[in-house]
């Protein structure tokens, strides 16, 4: 098995300022294991093209949005919101880290860099689960309702919007399948089918499909 590639972030040099909506939605494809901590928390990194990158797993399913008006200063980070900022009203506000401090826009609360991000902490190979983007189709297996749910939630920036768009790449019964939001944004996710396992059908997990834990970036040691 690749190993995971651990992450240190320096508290007092870390600045960064994205959408509280981004946060929001992909929130809610983190997962709430006491034994994979790192499932717990949101990946965030810059994007080569402006902006950042967030990825949130909880295993069975995944999202990805791409922030192109956030910025960020150093190459990756783990946030998990405190509960007073995961509300609906705060959708449409900026999430700012400077000074050592997590703030948003127009609260009058804040939250030290401690209290919201992983300073050490590890996080799987998410690219490795990736199927090939370029040759999707829009016939594919049953899939759970919930899941659904979660990931129609996740994907869509906007709250008042649950529409999705599913494909499944071609020739692939197994592997995840790739969800994008219905009006369009630069986000999309990856949800497992169902299989039947011991007379029982139950959701797949996104990391026994994809075995080996890739490296985060190209070029790091396996």
């Amino acid at each position: 098995m690749t190993k995971k590639t651990k992450m240190h972030l320096d508290p007092d040099s870390l600045d960064l300022k994205c959408n509280m909506g981004v946060l929001l939605a992909a929130h809610n494809a983190t997962g709430g294991s006491s034994s994979r901590m790192y499932l717990n928390y949101m990946l965030l990194e810059p994007h080569p093209e402006g902006g950042i990158i967030v990825v949130a797993t909880n295993g069975t399913v995944l999202v990805c949005h791409h922030d192109k008006t956030a910025i960020m200063n150093q190459p990756r980070a783990l946030l998990r919101l405190p509960k007073m900022f995961r509300k609906s009203k705060l959708w449409n506000r900026r999430f700012s880290v400077e000074q050592g401090l997590c703030s948003v826009q127009d609260l009058d609360l804040a939250f030290g860099v401690r209290g919201c991000f992983a300073l050490n902490g590890y996080y799987p190979g998410w690219r490795s689960t990736l199927p090939k983007m370029h040759d999707l189709t829009d016939a594919f297996p049953p899939i759970n309702e919930k899941l659904l749910n979660k990931i129609g939630k996740s994907v869509n920036l906007n709250p008042g919007i649950r529409g999705i768009v599913l494909r499944k790449p071609a020739g692939d019964d197994t592997g995840p399948l790739v969800v994008f939001p219905a009006d369009g944004a630069a986000s999309f996710g990856l949800v497992m089918p169902k299989r039947k396992l011991g007379g029982q059908t139950q959701s797949k997990k996104l990391f026994d499909y994809q075995l080996s834990m890739a490296p985060l970036f190209a070029g790091e040691k396996q």
